[in-house]
C-alpha cells in the first residue's frame, strides 16, 4: 500500500479568535508550551532533530522543496527558509534529518524522478549541497546511523532496506532488499542498535521487526533476521544511551488502543511496559518516541477522543512512566508526529495539518515531569513565526 498525502492533522471545533484562545492549564512552576505555526501553503510531513549544542531543527516538505527551521536552544520561534529547491510538491515522503557537531546538517529527500537524494550542509543549514543518490524509491523512510551510515526503507514494493555507508554514492543498479511485500507502508519505522540496522512494520493482523545479521550483504534478504511482534497500527523507534526502543499502538478489546514499549536486547525486542493513557482516550492515529542524552524517554501520541496531543516521560528505560501531559489541544486525528530531544532533555515536537501548515512546540523532560494534565485544553496559536 502506497503512502498518500500525509497531511492529516485536522483542527476542529468552532473558529476562535487568536486572542480569545485559551492556553492549556498547567499548574506548577513551568509555563505551558507555546504551539506555533511555522510553515504554510502545502507544508506537510515535518521531521525534527536536535544538535549536540541544543539547537533544534525542523524540516518539512513545501510546495517547491524542503523547508528548514533553526530554533535556538532556549527559543520557541524560528524563521523558515528553503533548504532544497527541487520543485517537488509537499505531498511526498517526510525528509530524513540529522544534525552533527560543528553545524553539519544532513537530510534525505525524494526528487521529481522518484529517487532519494542525500544533501549536506556545513554551515548550520544555510546552504545544502547534493552528496549522493540513494537508489530509487519515492515511498521511503529510514534513519541515519553511526559513521555516516544511512538506512532507508522502501515502502513501494513492500518493506525493504538499503544501507549506504558514509557519503559514498550507492553503486549503479543498487536495489532494496525486499523483506515482506505485505507490509503496510504507513506503519514502518527504522533505527540503529549500535551498528546494527533495525526496521519494523505492520501487516493486517500482525507486526514484525527485522535486523541485519552482519554476515552477508544488507542487499540480500537472507542476511536479515525476522521477529514477530504484537499486532500494531503504528510504530516508532528511538535510540540513545539506554539502547534502542520501539513504541507500538495496538488494538485493545477492553478499551482504548494500547501503547506498548519494547527494548532491543541480544538481537531481539523484549516487551518493557504499557504506557499511561488518559481515561477518555480512544484510538491513536500517530505516535512518536525520542531519547535524550541521559537516557530519558519521551513518548508523544494523539488522542482522537479528546482531540489533543499528549506526552509521557520515563527515566528508567521505560519500566515506569509519569502521567500523561497535554502538549496541544483542539486537534483531530493526526497522521504525522515527530519529536526530538537534545542531550539536556530539551527538544521539539512537530506536526502538520490538513490546511497545509506545520506546527511546533518546545518541550523538555523536566517540564513534562512537573506539569499536570489538563482536561480542557485549547491549542494556543501564535501569529509570530509564520512562514
Amino acid at each position: 500500500m502506497r503512502r498518500l498525502a500525509p497531511a492529516l492533522l485536522i483542527l476542529t471545533g468552532a473558529a476562535v479568535p487568536v486572542s480569545a484562545q485559551a492556553r492549556p492549564r498547567f499548574p506548577g512552576p513551568s509555563p505551558a508550551p507555546v504551539v506555533t505555526r511555522v510553515g504554510g501553503r502545502a507544508a506537510v510531513t515535518p521531521t525534527a532533530a536536535v544538535a549536540p549544542d541544543g539547537v533544534a531543527y525542523l524540516a518539512w516538505n513545501s510546495e517547491t522543496g524542503v523547508a528548514l527551521c533553526r530554533i535556538p536552544r532556549r527559543g520557541s520561534r524560528c524563521r523558515p527558509r528553503a533548504a532544497v529547491r527541487d520543485g517537488v510538491d509537499g505531498f511526498r515522503e517526510p525528509p530524513l534529518l540529522s544534525v552533527l557537531p560543528h553545524g553539519v546538517v544532513r537530510l534525505v529527500s525524494c526528487d521529481a524522478n522518484g529517487s532519494p537524494l542525500l544533501f549536506e550542509s556545513s554551515d548550520g543549514g544555510l546552504r545544502f549541497a547534493r552528496v549522493a543518490r540513494l537508489g530509487r524509491g519515492q515511498y521511503f523512510g529510514g534513519a541515519f546511523g553511526p559513521g555516516g551510515r544511512v538506512l532507508l526503507t522502501d515502502d513501494e514494493d513492500g518493506l525493504g532496506t538499503l544501507v549506504a555507508g558514509g557519503a559514498a554514492p550507492v553503486r549503479p543498479g543498487a536495489r532494496f532488499a525486499v523483506h515482506d511485500p505485505a507490509i503496510l507502508a504507513a506503519s514502518g519505522a527504522a533505527g540503529w542498535a549500535g551498528r546494527t540496522p533495525v526496521v519494523a512494520g505492520a501487516t493486517v493482523g500482525g507486526a514484525f521487526a527485522w535486523h541485519w545479521d552482519g554476515r552477508g550483504s544488507p542487499a540480500r534478504p537472507r542476511s536479515w533476521v525476522r521477529e514477530r511482534l504484537r499486532a500494531a497500527a503504528h510504530t516508532a523507534i528511538a535510540s540513545g544511551p539506554r539502547g534502542l526502543f520501539l513504541l507500538q499502538d495496538g488494538p485493545n478489546p477492553a478499551g482504548p488502543d494500547r501503547l506498548r514499549l519494547w527494548r532491543w536486547r541480544a538481537d531481539r525486542f523484549d516487551r518493557v511496559a504499557a504506557l499511561p493513557r488518559a481515561t477518555s482516550a480512544g484510538a491513536t492515529d500517530a505516535i512518536a518516541l525520542a531519547q535524550d542524552g541521559a537516557g530519558a524517554l519521551v513518548a508523544v501520541w494523539d488522542e482522537a477522543a479528546t482531540r489533543r496531543l499528549a506526552a509521557a516521560v520515563s527515566l528508567d528505560g521505560g519500566r515506569r512512566w509519569g502521567g500523561a501531559r497535554t502538549i496541544a489541544g483542539r486537534v483531530a486525528p493526526v497522521s504525522r508526529l515527530t519529536v526530538a530531544l537534545g542531550r539536556d532533555g530539551r527538544g521539539i515536537v512537530g506536526y502538520d495539518s490538513i490546511q497545509g501548515r506545520v506546527w511546533m512546540a518546545r518541550i523538555s523532560v523536566a517540564e513534562l515531569r512537573t506539569r499536570a494534565l489538563s482536561s480542557r485544553s485549547r491549542e494556543p496559536i501564535s501569529a509570530s513565526g509564520r512562514g
